[in-house]
């Protein structure tokens, strides 16, 4: 999960190919910027940053740029502090970016309100803060954590659990992943029946999985840090009464899959809000996989990648479509109307132009696409069915 959810502030990394005001005229070039969690203690979201990067110097600049125009990437890490996060934005208003990528980070209410004031469109791959979804400025690409735990909750219940427990980390997000989980356990007919919050770290899981059982959970949706969700699943697999897991794709990347006991994979499954790196059917995908093995050889090829390679498809899709000066003001009314937004990364009929649920505090969540995945015993990870809307799982 992302749960608690390499470089300072001081030095974000740049992509630049040149110089000039980002809203002058043809030939200059224009200003974006990547802002992302990338290497934390707890999290590393840094393949998405790689992802955009490629993006923009492999693929976008070499075709020529947008409206013959290089784009000029900056990539800004707030290393999950809120503080760094703030910074990043006044960085992204005094530079004179016309638009921001987001990649996965925790301090969307500190980025946003700076970006937000400037009127600089920001199209996230994975949502996470109130800001996020609710923000003018703000264009999420999937569901994010809310329809993850809710899916997640829900493919539980269908599969014959309707017994659902929820396992996850003391932190702020925790009373809304349980929020998400009882939605996506109501929904399908099912019931959220226990909670259990284990410290960052947690080793030792035979308290956390006994209080489950005993509430009465005969499943579990895991929405803790990485290593925590590996203790918890290798554990369950080994207890002699192992239990069906589900998770988030985002949280869950290929070392933790690998860190997984063969009885452990049985159990699991995992839920989504994009097609995942191994779905090579898709062009964008096969195109993210090639570019980076050619430009970045030793880098991992992940869902994360993946992503925001699909998200930085559709703000670049948006911004081709402007006629005239690429201002701010003018990707973002050309996001509102590019329908589909340009990607096939987050399933079809994709559209910014209206919102998926009525609940004021979700109102920019326009994708209700959800991804259900099945883990191999190579920890290979294949869609088990089309990816379908499912906007009953969102809070309304």
């Amino acid at each position: 999960m992302i749960a608690a959810l390499a470089l300072a502030m001081s030095g974000c990394a740049s992509s630049s190919l040149g110089g000039g005001d980002a809203s002058s005229g043809p030939g200059d070039t224009v200003k974006v910027m990547m802002f992302n969690s990338g290497q934390a203690a707890t999290l590393d979201w840094s393949p998405a940053g790689t992802a955009v990067s490629t993006y923009v110097d492999a693929y976008l600049n070499p075709a020529g740029g947008v409206h013959g125009r290089q784009v000029e990437l900056t990539v800004c890490d707030d290393q999950l502090d809120p503080n760094k996060a703030a910074a990043c934005a006044q960085r992204a208003v005094t530079e004179g970016v016309v638009a921001v990528i987001g990649g996965m980070s925790i301090n969307g209410n500190r980025f946003l309100p700076g970006i937000e004031a400037a009127g600089i469109p920001y199209v996230v791959t994975l949502p996470l803060s109130s800001a996020d979804y609710t923000s003018p400025v703000s264009f999420p690409m999937q569901g994010g954590t809310v329809l993850n735990y809710s899916g997640a909750a829900a493919e539980l219940v269908r599969k014959g659990c309707p017994d659902v427990g929820l396992l996850v980390n003391p932190i702020a997000t925790s009373a809304a992943l349980e929020d998400f989980a009882r939605k996506g356990a109501d929904a399908a007919g099912g019931r959220l029946v226990s909670t259990v919050a284990v410290p960052v770290g947690t080793t030792d899981m035979s308290a956390a999985f006994a209080k489950l059982k005993a509430d009465g959970a005969d499943c579990v949706v895991i929405g803790t840090v990485e290593q925590d969700f590996v203790n918890f699943a290798n554990y369950s697999a080994q207890s002699g009464s192992p239990i069906p897991l589900s998770a988030s794709t985002g949280g869950v990347p290929p070392q933790a899959l690998k860190a997984l006991s063969a009885e452990a994979v049985g159990q699991l499954e995992l839920v989504g809000g994009s097609y995942g790196a191994g779905d090579r059917s898709i062009a964008e995908i096969q195109q993210y996989a090639d570019l980076l093995s050619k430009t970045h050889p030793d880098a991992p090829i992940e869902d994360k990648g993946a992503a925001a390679w699909g998200t930085a498809a559709a703000l670049f899709a948006a911004m081709a479509s402007v006629e005239g000066d690429l201002t701010p003001a003018a990707i973002a009314t050309a996001l509102a109307r590019h329908c589909p937004v340009g990607t096939e990364v987050y399933g079809p009929d994709v559209c910014f132009d209206a919102p998926a649920t009525s609940n004021p505090s979700y109102r920019r969540t326009f994708n209700a696409n959800l991804f259900v995945y099945e883990v191999g015993e190579d920890r290979s990870i294949t869609l088990v069915a089309p990816p379908a809307a499912q906007p009953e799982l969102l809070p309304t």
